[in-house]
């Protein structure tokens, strides 16, 4: 692949990361832009941004490609702001949001870009370095032919590889990602709180031996795949067990005992699904989480 110029709008931990994979990868970063001055010129300085580009306003010869990395709320803004800067007829626009759709790029596009959208779908709390930031991650892609070609030879570039959205899946992608990702986080937390306030774990104990059970887990799902790591009473069909959660959840929150009710359905389904349990446990255990559901509308 050819090296590419580009543009950097936003930054932020996403934009700098994906930035600094790219210039890892031999392409040039020409230009930062951001509503902080010292993250703006950080990022300028780890992106090796010439004194002369990082000194005005980028010229019509000097990009390629826009990556926009900005909250999903500016996204139309950065937009409309760009769109009469420079001539757009030959250029590419990519924004990183997984929620939505490229079309928010309609003005650059109306003026010749084509538009995408490339999200990384990776956690990304604080920037990362190094060129293997994205190694065995996944790009949602979506939007115009042309820029999700680019968009697709630079994530394979960087080590990773592309899932093709359509412009009406894309909210439904974006919750899946936070159900395995924030959401997986909520739920560490809440199992964390139950062993603060009824085992009498400190908070910081309770945390680090949770998570350090749920990284083996992990491990275990990428190694073996989900079902065949799947542990624990239920997959076991141990009756003794799950009678006993089940008593220490009578007294405990509402939203507690439907979650365990809606997890532990989702754990038999897979279950059973890899064999694992015989039918007379399974039925035994619907038995079981058909009393919790009904205790839990209480």
């Amino acid at each position: 692949m050819r090296p590419i110029s580009f543009v950097l709008v936003g930054p932020g931990a996403v934009g700098l990361t994906l930035a600094g994979a790219w210039v890892a990868a031999g392409h040039h970063c020409v230009g930062v832009y951001g509503r902080k001055p010292s993250r703006v010129a950080r990022a300028r300085r780890l992106l090796s941004v010439s004194a002369r580009h990082s000194a005005g306003r980028v010229s019509v010869e000097d990009f390629r490609l826009l990556l926009i990395a900005v909250p999903d709320g500016s996204l139309a803004e950065v937009a409309q702001s760009w769109a009469p800067r420079v001539s757009w007829k030959g250029k590419i626009a990519l924004h990183t949001s997984g929620a939505l759709p490229a079309s928010l790029l309609a003005p650059l596009r109306q003026r010749g870009a084509s538009i995408g959208c490339m999200h990384p779908l990776t956690s990304l709390p604080v920037p990362v370095k190094g060129p293997d930031a994205f190694r065995g991650i996944s790009f949602g892609l979506e939007g115009d032919r042309i820029a999700c070609a680019l968009a697709s030879q630079l994530a394979h570039q960087v080590g990773g590889q592309v899932v093709w959205l359509r412009e009406g899946e894309k909210s439904l992608y974006h919750l899946s990602a936070c159900l395995a990702s924030g959401y997986l986080l909520a739920l560490l937390a809440l199992a964390a709180e139950a062993l603060e306030k009824h085992v009498g774990l400190r908070r910081r104990e309770a945390r680090g031996a949770l998570l350090a059970l749920a990284s083996s887990t992990l491990l275990n799902a990428r190694r073996l795949g989900i079902e065949k790591a799947l542990t624990g009473p239920l997959v076991r069909g141990d009756r003794i067990t799950l009678r006993r959660h089940l008593h220490a959840l009578r007294s405990k929150s509402v939203d507690l005992r439907r979650l365990h009710a809606i997890l532990a359905r989702k754990t038999l389904e897979m279950s059973k699904k890899s064999g694992k349990l015989g039918e007379r446990d399974i039925q035994y255990i619907r038995l079981l989480l058909g009393e919790r559901a009904h205790v839990a509308q209480k």
